[in-house]
């Protein structure tokens, strides 16, 4: 069994990893993002760039340099390709990733194989300083990596 704990867009590299290998079975995520091509429109609008024509090429040419399409790397498109549980979570006051990315992933997943915490006041970078986090991390980690133990000696 392997878990990962990723933050960010190490967190939707986890996500697309557990997609592709079955010995990834617990995951942890910070602040994820469920579509990599909706963070970009939402970072062009936020700086106030039209989508159409500029974005739009902006992103074609990304796609284009990286050889694949952000809707094809989607972490909402992977996660329910993965029997691994998950813990999603993500701060209410994130301005980097919107915090609607959370839920999205959270209906993505295989039934009973996500759990979703939104902590209030907490942005991209600092959910880690919330009272009882590393306990629930550690929770989630021990729970879903907990290996069978030995066959009883005869």
């Amino acid at each position: 069994a392997i878990g990962i704990v990723g933050l960010s867009i190490g967190g939707a590299a986890s996500i697309y990893a557990a997609a592709r290998d079955s010995r990834i079975t617990s995951v942890a995520t910070v602040g994820a993002f469920s579509n990599p091509y909706e963070v970009m429109k939402e970072t062009l609008q936020q700086h106030h760039i039209p989508f159409m024509p500029m974005g739009w090429l902006i992103m074609k040419y990304l796609e284009f340099r990286v050889g694949f399409t952000f809707k094809s790397v989607a972490p909402e498109k992977h996660i329910g390709k993965s029997d691994a549980q998950f813990l999603l979570i993500h701060g209410d006051a994130d301005e980097t990733i919107a915090p609607g990315h959370l839920g999205r992933l959270t209906r993505s997943a295989k039934s009973g194989n996500a759990s979703s915490w939104m902590i209030p006041s907490r942005g991209h970078s600092n959910c880690h300083l919330e009272e009882g986090f590393w306990e629930r991390l550690t929770d989630h980690l021990k729970k879903t990596l907990n290996p069978k133990p030995p066959a009883a000696l005869t």
